[in-house]
């Protein structure tokens, strides 16, 4: 329930124009989910990314080896915006970036970028002669700029596994959000290690926090029969679910399918009298037809 209230809050204030441009206009900046290996925090992501017009969608999925990398995450952002592929030459990239930050007098500090986006654009004396600190102050400031010109419109962000967000793409995310053009929806392991940058982006004023728990018992059991594709199971499976299951849906996932392919299941087609005179355990029926639309 919270999760719809939060998507119909945020679909109906999606669009605001604000100094030429559309803006977000809700009270909340970034969803964090939050759960345990196994609890569904990916399905959740995706349930949302298919509620969202494609339009309007930037999906990424966080990588381990993001987090060594300065600005990759924000690098992986951008490049779906302006379309940059593997194969893409260097100057077709550089006739992108000056059409978009040119013509905003910056053109001597488009160099900032090639350690970003591999591309080749010359370097001029003053960055050559900047210490380190300067030009990583400079590069920070063509990234802002890269995606305020960018984003024309409101765009969501839906980032899977964000724990390894490197922290140099952080404060470029948290300004994005700010100026309320976009949206963030990530996904975090519970009690993760995150850096400083990404807690704070995490634990952001104006968040929403869905922390996943485990299923309760009646869930579980309309899992199963979602799962399975039955409307009944026999009061055997349910005592190894709850004994194994832990309430945790991939746990429960996993022990159905490698029940099935030790050929423990034996799945049968039979009469509402049957199910009745064998005891099998029927979970409501608007549980199962939830998880299946889920699903």
């Amino acid at each position: 329930m919270l999760l719809q209230k939060t998507f119909e809050h945020f679909s109906s204030n999606f669009k605001k124009r604000r100094a030429g441009k559309f803006v977000l206009d809700n009270e909340a900046r970034i969803i964090v989910i939050t759960g345990n290996k196994g609890q569904g925090k990916t399905k959740i992501l995706n349930e949302f990314s298919r509620r969202i017009d494609e339009n309007h969608l930037i999906s990424i999925e966080v990588q381990p080896e993001y987090k060594e990398i300065p600005f990759l995450t924000v690098r992986k952002i951008f490049e779906w915006m302006l379309g940059f592929r593997k194969d893409m030459h260097s100057e077709e990239k550089q006739m992108k970036l000056r059409y978009i930050l040119g013509n905003l007098e910056l053109s001597d500090y488009l160099c900032s970028l090639n350690s970003i986006f591999g591309t080749n654009f010359e370097e001029t004396e003053t960055f050559k002669m900047s210490p380190s600190h300067e030009k990583y102050i400079v590069l920070e400031h063509m990234l802002k700029r890269l995606g305020y010109e960018c984003f024309n419109y409101p765009h969501v962000l839906v980032m899977d596994a964000a724990d390894s967000i490197d922290s140099h793409s952080c404060g470029i995310l948290f300004e994005l959000i700010e100026a309320r053009i976009c949206f963030l929806i990530v996904t975090i392991s519970r009690n993760c290690h995150l850096n400083l940058e990404a807690e704070g982006l995490m634990k952001h004023k104006d968040r929403i926090q869905i922390d996943l728990e485990n299923l309760q018992h009646i869930d579980q059991i309309a899992l199963v029969c979602q799962i399975l594709h039955v409307h009944a199971i026999p009061c055997e499976l349910e005592r190894i679910i709850e004994k194994n299951g832990e309430g945790n849906p991939g746990k429960i996932e996993d022990i159905l399918f490698k029940m099935l392919e030790n050929n423990e299941l034996i799945l049968k087609l039979m009469s509402r009298e049957k199910i009745k005179e064998m005891n099998l355990i029927v979970p409501p029926m608007h549980l199962i037809q939830r998880s299946m639309v889920r699903d």
